[in-house]
């Protein structure tokens, strides 16, 4: 958890949640907050690329479901780009007691 302007804020780090095993920098972290419902959680991330207005397509029958992915995005500059599904990323990392504390020795 954080504290952000008086309000304590949970955190859910994002490449948990997806299993991925990128190290992480203990003297940065990057947290994106997001409202849901009525409230705020911050998602912690790897890096920021920026803001963009997008397009979001949903995913095809051919890939089906990807937990955590709500569809894709073509930037820009051609890449593709998956888009997260913020609501079920929060119920699943609640769901399996995933939501993380904050610590000085780093997030």
């Amino acid at each position: 958890m954080i504290t952000l302007r008086g309000q304590v804020v949970p955190l859910i780090r994002v490449g948990e949640f997806f299993r991925l095993d990128a190290p992480r920098d203990p003297e940065k972290v990057m947290i994106v907050i997001v409202g849901l419902q009525g409230r705020q959680v911050g998602l912690v991330v790897d890096s920021f690329q920026g803001e963009q207005e997008i397009v979001i397509k949903p995913l095809s029958d051919v890939i089906g479901r990807i937990p955590g992915i709500s569809g894709a995005t073509i930037l820009g500059n051609g890449s593709i780009s998956l888009i997260i599904d913020v609501h079920s990323l929060v119920a699943g990392a609640y769901g399996a007691g995933k939501a993380t504390r904050a610590e000085f020795s780093g997030v």
